[in-house]
């Protein structure tokens, strides 16, 4: 599969994971997906799991969401492009109203 997707969640069951989930299947074709869900666990480690799931997948395209990002129609076709065109693909998320980092992500 060219796409592999992976989505972190605390509960695949809960609407925010719902709502991720349903505008992932409208909007995106192609592609393989992978949940990791840690059920409200005390001891999920977020950085861990992500790391475990990238020793074991595979594909031209990764693609790391977290479980609140709702994608819009062309979102991954604007994002192969990108990943075409550049030998850096790199993505800050800024929280509001403090405007600290919330994500930041850099691919080489």
């Amino acid at each position: 599969m060219e796409v592999m997707i992976l989505t972190c969640t605390k509960d695949s069951s809960s609407s925010v994971f719902q709502r991720h989930m349903n505008a992932l299947k409208l909007y995106t074709n192609d592609f393989e997906w992978v949940v990791i869900d840690n059920n409200h666990s005390e001891t999920f480690n977020h950085a861990h799991e992500i790391n475990r799931a990238l020793s074991i997948t595979e594909g031209k395209y990764l693609i790391l969401l977290d479980d609140d990002f709702i994608v819009a129609p062309g979102w991954l076709d604007a994002l192969k492009r990108l990943a075409k065109n550049a030998e850096i693909i790199g993505g800050v998320h800024l929280s509001t109203p403090v405007r600290k980092f919330s994500h930041v992500f850099l691919i080489a």
